[in-house]
């Protein structure tokens, strides 16, 4: 039984294998037959791409990407969120050591990151009521102008010390 299931493995994994091999033989024939005019049409695709892609990022840095801002209040947080596709967002309290800990990773990530925007903004003075806060540690993403995911941790639970993480 063993030995016929793995007959039936090897011989769908051969056809696997064929069927990208022949993909990747028809690529290479057409790249072969492309002729000057073509190369070039290719070529220019590929740095109006370039170009494309060069003016959105910029965009980006200009909009905040690439730091981790802290939010002053409630309309320069509204304003982040609605220059920007993608932000992450911690709401923290001063003081509060766990805060710092993801603190620490944000200003990691958001260069890393450029495609999507970090702030954190102070809990205790910004948003706290409006949008419902639990827990000692927030961070929101917001994708869209939708807040589409919240992870809360509070110190009042016991972790495993892997504060480092």
């Amino acid at each position: 039984m063993a030995s016929n299931l793995n007959g039936k493995f090897e011989t769908q994994l051969m056809k696997a294998a064929q069927l990208v091999e022949e993909h990747i033989d028809s690529e290479i024939q057409r790249l072969d037959n492309l002729d000057e005019d073509d190369l070039e049409t290719v070529r220019r695709k590929r740095m109006e791409e370039l170009m494309k892609a060069q003016k959105a990022k910029n965009e980006m840095l200009t909009n905040g990407h690439g730091r981790y801002d802290e939010v002053a209040d409630e309309k320069e947080f509204f304003e982040a969120t609605k220059k920007s596709k993608n932000v992450v967002c911690l709401f923290y309290l001063q003081g509060n050591f766990r805060c710092k800990i993801v603190d620490k990773h944000f200003e990691k990530l958001c260069t890393k990151h450029i495609g999507t925007r970090f702030i954190h903004v102070n809990a205790e003075k910004v948003l706290e009521n409006r949008l419902a806060l639990s827990g000692i540690v927030t961070v929101e993403k917001k994708k869209i102008e939708k807040p589409n995911k919240k992870i809360i941790r509070s110190c009042d639970i016991e972790y495993d010390n892997e504060e480092d993480w």
